[in-house]
């Protein structure tokens, strides 16, 4: 079974299109082309000089087998549906990011001149913002963000998709009633956009009095504009204006490009692009914190020392953030690291590790707490995390195990192995191997051999090794156990082989491999279907309480997550299940049908009426609640009824429990004032301000 250290940086390394087999055996992978392929090639050439600079090292034989494996990671991504009774659906998708071309040049810049220790701290650099990733990378694999369809709701400008922004949302006082936020169509060319947002591709232009604007395309080059967005080079060069903010659309300003080197005043804007400063007549990459500068403008941030002729402050200067010291490090006020302080291992001396900062990849490191240069062995710990590059070992850090130390398990000596009691090197592309895990990542052990893992943005077929370590098509699933390869599904009766893998079906669906009595073998045999009696699965739909229930019964749910229709959310089990009828089984009253509760937390029986025994309100019916007096249901009281407060839950429908005058008062109608729910009909208070017609919002026109 894999290990955690492997199965984490598959979880990291996620998938490329376009490979093919070479005839030496290897994979031969078509680079990605222009502004990505020239990042993704410098990161390569930085990862040759330093090669755990990006958090984990990745084994790798050609720079083009290199870029393949970071194209993999920046563009493809797992995803998964549940379908119910334990089964999940894996999947891949596969997304090229957005390159910002203007930063391109500043991030190959800056990992070809950065040393190893800055490239590992990371923090503010120029790589930062050149690959727009539009993933939402949660712990699940995440959702893209911008995938809201056509009056779909929203709650921010990233849910909606490309061509849609969202729209705000309000209130209405006089007709009762908040409006919900959802995706709209952009305005096109021609349109109005006094209120309403253009699309991406057009900008909001003005009539010469300003008082008509119209969306329309990015402009020619010479066109007087103020802002990047309005020109077709999306470069609006202010230096080639008449000021006051206005400049012209100019296709220079890249690297390279001749430029004017001096400026008429301090807030004169450059005659270069964005992370670009001019240099002895040419557009030139500004530099990082660290890097050499003539002014401002030569620095990333616009600190150039003038003492040091350095962008940054020295160490020892009085600092607020980060951002301003040249060893990007500002602690308790001072640039600098003081004696004994550090960010990494390599902060400290021989025998030291640095414990208690923030590493990355665990960590952004952007205000990362600093830490202890402590010999190993001495430092106090209670994870991995807070010991640097080493480990926390009963409550102490100590220095990573090396090749040949006591190990007991794999994961101790990650990224190496343990290899009968000691720690050892793993095996080098193409080389032999034993044990799944015996290669370096991301190659596999397969036949004995190091083989690189699949590295196709789409789900396997059978015969095929499996896309991201478990997606297969619809007619196969992945068998870990032998070679992390596709095999195809069983038919109806045929022989079937069950796996250790959770919710992974080895037969075609509407069946599953079951033990055929009849022949002794495992065989896949027809599942109920909806209705039908059952014990563990169903045909396309779930098995509960004995019976086949139809989707979406027994599909999670939470509180951002609601049942459809009347299905309920269990508290207990997290998974929607229909209303149970009296006498069904059950582990919480929302399981229970309306006017029903889960006594004793087992069974779904009446609410009770008027002088009934109860413990509690929930076991009265709607007009009743439990008297503390004699523990009976007695009915609710009507205005002027004496109650205790908020959550005095005694007042008839219709009616709440005044906080000022302790009496049930009416509840208010829509469009009057209220600062709690239950001061409402609708039990809806917008805002802490008025009553509305119902909780739910509604769809603008």
């Amino acid at each position: 079974m894999m290990r955690p250290a492997l199965l984490a940086l598959m979880l990291l390394l996620l998938a490329l299109s376009g490979c093919k087999k070479g005839g030496d055996g290897r994979e031969d992978y078509e680079a990605p082309k222009g502004s990505l392929g020239e990042v993704l090639g410098s990161m390569c050439k930085t990862l040759d000089r330093c090669p755990d600079a990006f958090g984990s090292a990745i084994a790798y034989r050609s720079q083009n087998e290199c870029v393949a494996i970071l194209n993999f990671v920046f563009t493809c991504r797992l995803t998964d549906e549940e379908l119910g009774d334990d089964v999940t659906k894996y999947s891949v998708e596969q997304r090229v990011p957005e390159i910002d071309g203007d930063l391109v040049g500043p991030c190959k810049a800056w990992l070809a001149d950065a040393s190893c220790e800055q490239i590992a701290r990371g923090g503010s650099t120029p790589c930062d913002r050149v690959l727009a990733l539009d993933f939402d990378d949660d712990d699940n694999g995440g959702e893209p963000v911008g995938t809201r369809g056509l009056d779909e709701e929203c709650s921010d400008p990233t849910d909606c998709a490309p061509g849609l922004y969202c729209t705000g949302g309000g209130g209405d006082r006089e007709l009762g009633v908040t409006y919900c936020s959802v995706c709209r169509n952009r305005q096109g060319e021609g349109d109005s956009c006094m209120e309403l947002p253009c699309r991406e591709d057009l900008w909001c232009k003005g009539n010469d009095d300003g008082t008509q604007y119209r969306c329309a395309p990015p402009e020619a080059d010479g066109f007087r504009c103020s802002d990047d967005s309005q020109c077709a080079s999306e470069f609006c060069n202010q230096r080639l204006g008449d000021g006051g903010g206005w400049g012209e659309c100019d296709p220079g300003g890249k690297a390279g490009d001749p430029c004017e080197d001096e400026y008429a005043t301090e807030i004169q804007q450059p005659s270069c692009r964005r992370m670009l400063a001019c240099e002895d007549g040419t557009c030139q990459p500004q530099a990082s914190n660290g890097g050499p500068c003539t002014d401002n403008y030569s620095c990333e941030w616009g600190n150039c020392d003038d003492g040091t002729q350095i962008c940054g402050l020295p160490d020892g200067e009085a600092c607020s953030s980060e951002s301003q010291c040249a060893s990007v490090a500002c602690i308790d006020g001072t640039c600098g690291l003081s004696d004994g302080q550090c960010f990494l291992d390599a902060d400290c001396g021989a025998g030291e590790v640095c414990a208690g900062a923030c590493q990355p990849p665990n960590c952004e490191c952007s205000g990362c707490p600093v830490g202890q240069c402590t010999s190993s062995g001495q430092a106090g710990c209670e994870d991995d995390f807070e010991c640097g590059n080493g480990e926390c070992i009963n409550g102490t850090c100590s220095a990573g195990r090396q090749i040949g130390d006591a190990c007991s398990d794999s994961f101790e000596c990650y990224p190496a192995q343990c290899v009968n009691g000691a720690c050892a090197a793993k095996a080098a592309p193409g080389a032999s191997c034993t044990g799944i895990e015996s290669c370096q990542e991301p190659f596999l052990c397969i036949e004995g051999t190091c083989r690189i893992m699949n590295l196709t943005c789409a789900p396997a077929r059978a015969g095929e090794r499996c896309a991201w370590l478990r997606v297969c098509d619809d007619n196969s699933w992945c068998d870990l156990l032998d070679n992390v390869t596709c095999k195809a599904k069983a038919k109806v009766g045929q022989v079937c082989q069950t796996t250790f893998q959770r919710g992974v079906q080895t037969c075609v669906a509407g069946s599953a491999c079951t033990h055929d009595e009849a022949s002794g073998e495992q065989r896949c045999l027809a599942l109920p279907k909806v209705g039908e009696a059952c014990t563990t699965g169903c045909a396309n739909s779930t098995c509960f309480n004995g019976v086949c229930q139809p989707l979406p019964v027994g599909t999670p749910c939470d509180y951002d997550t609601p049942c459809p229709g009347d299905l309920r959310c269990s508290d207990d089990r997290d998974i929607c299940v229909p209303p149970g009828e009296a006498g069904t089984s059950c582990r919480d009253n929302e399981e229970c049908a309306a006017g029903l509760f889960c006594e004793n937390y087992n069974t779904c029986v009446a609410r009770r009426g008027a002088n009934e025994a109860c413990r509690d309100t929930f076991e009265c019916d709607a007009d009743h609640y439990c008297s503390t007096d004699n523990y009976t249901c007695v009915p609710r009281l009507q205005s002027g009824g004496a109650c205790r407060g908020a959550f005095d839950d005694v007042c008839a429908r219709g009616f709440h429990c005044a906080s000022g005058t302790s009496v049930c008062e009416p509840a208010r109608p829509p469009g009057a004032e209220c600062d709690e729910d239950r001061e409402c009909l609708s039990s809806s208070c917008y805002q802490r301000d008025y009553c509305l017609v119902r909780a739910e919002c509604t769809l603008p026109e």
